[in-house]
């Protein structure tokens, strides 16, 4: 533990929380050498012993593992000066954290608990909190999840135990094993408490997605919001479910601004030119009409967006990128993604049906029409 007596000019080792706020600011809110999240504040040069004061100028954040390289002379104070002045979260926009959770399916959500259940919580047909069977055994259970802020923007992921916040204007606070996000002052997004050997705990939340709100409040219980309606959630104990809480529809449509197309107009264009839906297991879930995909009931789930003369991603009625569509032959096609994320390190879940015949077809790719048509 370090000492807490004054250095030889009488400075104390506390720094004011105003001094500490602006030395996260400037390092990104990580490690300016590696983005990892829990950091110590380091006096470059002057060192702590020869300080005056707490000179955010001449300090930053620095991981355990990075200060131990500094402090054991294995990476020079040039090197630290060159990282702070272009911190690694700011070039890249995110800061980074394994976490090792318990090795069972358990998660706590304010004072719930829920605990052998694959897909925690699911928004709108999208999956933002699930869990996956690591690879190996005795290993932590692998916690996925997809936190946005309270104006449906991402904000921060947990990809196989790997967490990553995207760098914004919110204040991240990252000490013991608590990590803090503050939009503002007075005002909390999101409070982790990422214990090692312990279920990941959802303190506080407050987030919207497709126009559907969901808050843990400081009193642990949780809040839904949708349109005019609120439902509040408290103590409960979900166990041994295959879906914990689902809330909101899969964005579909049959309206336009021409106005409103019948379902027997969709079905005559469809029988003139039939191109099936599928996924990536051949399992008819739809068909293709002109730029439109629609389900079984004759719905619109989403459109084809040309990227360039090889490329087609896949976006839903508001506005997301679902994936790329792959054509199997002149009759069918699927949406599917090269890996189980986005660029942004949004992790996506896996069909474990699917995924167990990922290596017997022809592209090892992941399918992603869940999205648009549900889960099966």
């Amino acid at each position: 533990m370090a000492s807490t007596e004054p250095n030889r000019h009488g400075l104390k080792r506390y720094i004011p929380q105003d001094i500490r706020q602006v030395i996260r600011k400037n390092s990104g809110y990580g490690c300016v050498i590696c983005g990892s999240m829990f950091c110590d504040y380091e006096h470059i040069e002057p060192e702590f012993h020869n300080a005056t004061k707490h000179d955010p100028e001449c300090m930053t954040l620095l991981c355990g593992g990075c200060h131990h390289h500094v402090t054991g002379r294995r990476k020079s104070k040039r090197n630290v000066w060159k990282a702070k002045n272009n911190p690694f979260a700011i070039e890249h926009g995110y800061v980074k954290e394994f976490i090792e959770p318990t090795i069972e399916q358990q998660i706590r959500i304010g004072d719930s608990f829920v605990d052998s259940t694959q897909v925690v919580l699911e928004l709108h047909g999208k999956p933002v909190l699930w869990f996956e069977k690591p690879v190996e055994p005795d290993e932590p259970i692998l916690v996925n999840a997809i936190f946005y802020d309270s104006k449906g923007k991402p904000q921060a992921f947990i990809n196989r135990n790997q967490f990553t916040a995207v760098v914004g204007d919110c204040d991240i606070k990252s000490e013991g094993t608590s990590i803090e996000f503050r939009p503002k002052p007075g005002k909390i997004s999101l409070v982790l408490n990422v214990e090692a050997g312990q279920p990941v705990s959802i303190d506080r939340l407050d987030m919207h997605y497709l126009g559907t709100g969901f808050q843990v409040l400081p009193n642990k219980s949780m809040c839904l919001t949708s349109g005019e309606s609120t439902m509040s959630l408290s103590k409960m104990n979900v166990s041994n479910c295959g879906t914990g809480l689902v809330f909101g529809a899969i964005p579909k449509t049959r309206n336009f601004p021409l106005g409103a197309i019948k379902r027997l107009d969709i079905a005559y264009a469809i029988a003139r030119k039939t191109t099936n839906f599928v996924n990536t297991n051949g399992q008819q879930l739809g068909w293709i009409s002109g730029d439109l995909i629609v389900d079984k009931n004759y719905d619109f789930v989403a459109k084809l967006n040309y990227i360039d003369d090889s490329k087609i991603g896949v976006v839903n009625f508001f506005g997301e990128f679902v994936g790329y569509l792959y054509k199997h032959s002149s009759s069918s096609a699927s949406v599917e993604m090269q890996q189980p994320e986005y660029e942004t390190y949004e992790p996506i879940w896996q069909n474990p049906m699917l995924s167990k015949t990922k290596y017997l077809r022809a592209r090892n790719t992941y399918d992603v029409s869940h999205r648009l048509f549900g889960r099966r």
